[in-house]
């Protein structure tokens, strides 16, 4: 799935790519792309991931980290101009969050989040949710872009009828699952998508 996801951006967007990875089932790399592991524990998944982006922030001396997940296409980043402490696309269902599948913070916000945490332990185990929740509640700037139109889950469509799916920020192909059919599905519609752009 990595190379689809690869394809499917302009790598030049950002200074370095790296996996973040199970340390207990680790990525298989197609690409030879340095690889951070940590800890995905069940229930502490939310503090484990904001300190896995943070340690990674530090080791490339990066001030902004985006997070991609890599079962999606992500056909653009102009939406990142915004700027802001926190950047992302407003949760469907949660309100004043951002939604996981991708979004932009500075390596101070994940510090000072991860900070606060010490005093404060995460209520939610999803990252997406209780980072977003307590930058706010730490005063900074969290910008949450409209989700309807940018983000939108792949479906059958994809492989016939690609072009529906053109004008989007980013295409979730984990719509199909997570189950070894299901990503093999995922991995064929990201290509099949990639194809048509002629990337």
């Amino acid at each position: 799935m990595i190379p689809e996801f690869l394809r499917s951006w302009d790598q030049s967007a950002v200074t370095t790519t790296i996996v973040l990875s199970d340390r207990k089932n680790p990525v298989e790399l197609e690409h030879g792309l340095p690889q951070h592991s940590f800890m995905w524990k069940r229930g502490d998944i939310s503090p484990n991931i904001i300190k896995a982006l943070r340690q990674a922030a530090e080791v490339y001396e990066a001030d902004v980290v985006l997070k991609l997940d890599c079962d999606a296409v992500h056909n653009t980043f102009d939406w990142m101009r915004e700027g802001g402490d926190l950047i992302g696309f407003k949760h469907a269902e949660v309100e004043d969050s951002i939604y996981g599948c991708f979004y932009a913070v500075t390596t101070d916000t994940l510090k000072n989040v991860e900070a606060s945490y010490q005093e404060k332990p995460p209520r939610i185990s999803r990252e997406d949710i209780m980072l977003s929740l307590r930058a706010k509640e730490l005063g900074l700037d969290v910008k949450l872009l409209p989700l309807e139109g940018n983000f939108v889950g792949a479906d059958d469509r994809i492989f016939t009828r690609p072009e529906v799916f053109d004008g989007t920020v980013a295409i979730h192909c984990g719509e199909f699952g997570h189950s070894p059919k299901g990503r093999d599905k995922a991995r064929e519609a990201m290509k099949s998508f990639n194809d048509y752009k002629g990337r």
